[in-house]
């Protein structure tokens, strides 16, 4: 990644849109969080899913777009990631965060445009017929442990 990189949250309106409108410029850098759960949604955090499928969806859109400013547009997709989130202790499952960390660098460093580990990078390049199968083989997964 050459250029610039920021991170903007609230992109839509106040701040975050006027850095987003003064960060779009040729040879700058915007990388969007997506999920795995983009691609093979959680029946079980259905909101969270589709919200993440929105923003890969609108990735991808801007990345057509932005290519003819020479932007690049770079989509994450993590996948369960053990961390401390919502405290310590309460996140315990999930990859590893280091190499997480580490495999999403080394897709920069690639120039990847969507970068996934994982799971999330299988569910990145799913077919249709796959993607229904793993969508029924994770929830009936997700349901079992939760009975």
């Amino acid at each position: 990644m050459s250029g610039n990189t920021i991170l903007v949250t609230g992109g839509a309106s106040g701040i975050g849109l006027a850095l987003a409108e003064r960060f779009l410029k040729a040879g700058n850098t915007v990388i969007n969080v997506s999920s795995g759960l983009a691609f093979t949604p959680m029946a079980s955090a259905p909101v969270y899913s589709a919200t993440k499928a929105a923003i890969h969806s609108f990735t991808m859109s801007l990345r057509y777009q932005a290519q003819k400013q020479n932007i690049n547009v770079i989509e994450v997709a993590p996948p369960a990631v053990n961390t401390d989130l919502g405290g310590v202790g309460l996140h315990t499952f999930g990859e590893p965060l280091d190499d997480f960390a580490d495999a999403v660098f080394a897709g920069f460093e690639r120039n990847q445009l969507e970068i996934g580990y994982r799971m999330s990078e299988r569910a990145l390049r799913l077919s249709r017929d796959e993607i229904d199968e793993t969508f029924q083989a994770l929830n009936d997964r997700i349901s079992g442990a939760n009975h």
